[in-house]
């Protein structure tokens, strides 16, 4: 890893090493390595060169076109508006929308640990806060799980969200996701239910490692691991298909795909390393396009609104910038060209459809001294 890459993680978001020394409990050290695990591909990933710079927000006109090879030119017919929030002085950790509240999770670099992350309730129409947020010991990272009416967080934790009250399960892991009346979380004993009802674990279902980025179609549950991505059926917690992504390499421990979303008749998976969407066919469980963004690595991604969104950097005048990608899945193509959405040195994730908008989260910039947006509200319309 380059010397400068560890710097910065160092400095901006404290997951590279330690950001404290001398003992620790086994909380504190899951906390940081389910983080680091989480992230550690985007961020590493993601190299933060940027020059600080001027930058404007306000309304774009998304027109022009970066296709897959081969395929012509389709220009977006929306425009698309950026608007920025800052909730407090840190940056955004986590984002989670629960049908009716967007839940906003902020803390500074190094993951919040210490009662100094805040879950922030946020109207998902205006963006504004709709109480005073809870104070938490550490911050959930990407999209935090709701179930039972309570917010499921790494550790594993689970938070009340009327009282704030916090409940450590005696479970390790990070959740990721509630279907069939049980949080599917993925840990040291593998991918695992558990029962809300008993905070336990029901069952063993995918027993290896370093499995991850969660998503429900069909009925199922689709998760993956290194470069392959593996369907279970809740009703007999099988694996009922493991689908080989194609052009990368299958060794364990080792991170191809950042997020996955589900939508428009396909399970979507975002590259971490080849700036690709590779689009998945529930009914034959195979992959069936592969879809060039122009990003050099995507971060996130969801379906909303018809289209399938991307967000993933690009260098553009030596400057690493993070951008949003618009994709027609009746074409797998690309609209238009990449909309910028965070200023050149900020890193933004995950990206959350809730109430009629795009959200993404910033971390903040990762330059001391330069002031940064929190919040950053997508909208799009014809």
């Amino acid at each position: 890893m380059a010397e400068d890459v560890k710097d910065l993680l160092e400095r901006a978001v404290g997951w590279y090493e330690p950001a404290e020394q001398g003992p620790e409990g086994p909380r504190r050290r899951a906390e940081r390595r389910h983080g680091r695990q989480r992230v550690m591909a985007a961020v590493v990933a993601f190299a933060l060169f940027a020059a600080a710079g001027a930058f404007t927000w306000g309304a774009f006109r998304h027109t022009g076109a970066v296709t897959s090879p081969g395929a012509s030119p389709i220009a977006s017919p929306h425009r698309i508006t950026l608007t920025t929030i800052s909730l407090d002085r840190e940056g955004v950790a986590g984002i989670g929308f629960d049908g009716t509240t967007l839940w906003v999770c902020t803390a500074p670099p190094g993951g919040g640990i210490g009662d100094i992350a805040r879950l922030w309730p946020v109207d998902p129409t205006t963006g504004k806060p709709t109480g005073s947020p809870f104070k938490l010991q550490s911050c959930a990272t990407g999209s935090p799980v709701f179930a039972d009416g309570d917010l499921w967080i790494d550790g594993i934790s689970r938070i009340d969200l009327q009282t704030g009250r916090t409940t450590a399960l005696p479970v390790e892991g990070s959740p990721e996701a509630f279907w069939d009346g049980s949080v599917w979380a993925t840990g040291r004993a593998g991918v695992v239910r558990i029962d809300p009802v008993t905070n336990r674990v029901q069952a063993v279902v995918f027993a290896q490692r370093w499995a991850g980025r969660f998503v429900i179609d069909q009925g199922d549950i689709w998760f993956v691991r290194s470069a392959s991505v593996y369907r279970v059926d809740p009703a007999t917690d099988q694996i009922i298909a493991t689908i080989r992504l194609p052009g990368f390499s299958n060794a364990p421990g080792e991170v191809h795909i950042n997020a996955m979303a589900a939508g428009d008749g396909a399970v979507w998976a975002a590259s971490a390393g080849a700036g690709t969407l590779l689009r998945i066919d529930p009914a034959t469980n195979r992959v069936t396009a592969v879809v060039h963004t122009g990003a050099r690595n995507l971060l996130g991604v969801v379906a909303a609104g018809g289209r399938v969104w991307a967000i993933g950097t690009r260098t553009i005048a030596r400057n690493t910038t993070e951008q949003l990608w618009e994709v027609d899945p009746s074409s797998n193509r690309t609209l238009g060209q990449g909309v910028t959405i965070l200023p050149p040195g900020h890193l933004g994730f995950p990206i959350v459809a809730a109430g009629g908008s795009l959200w993404v989260g910033d971390l903040g910039d990762q330059y001391p001294g330069r002031a940064g947006f929190r919040l950053v509200k997508i909208d799009f319309s014809p």
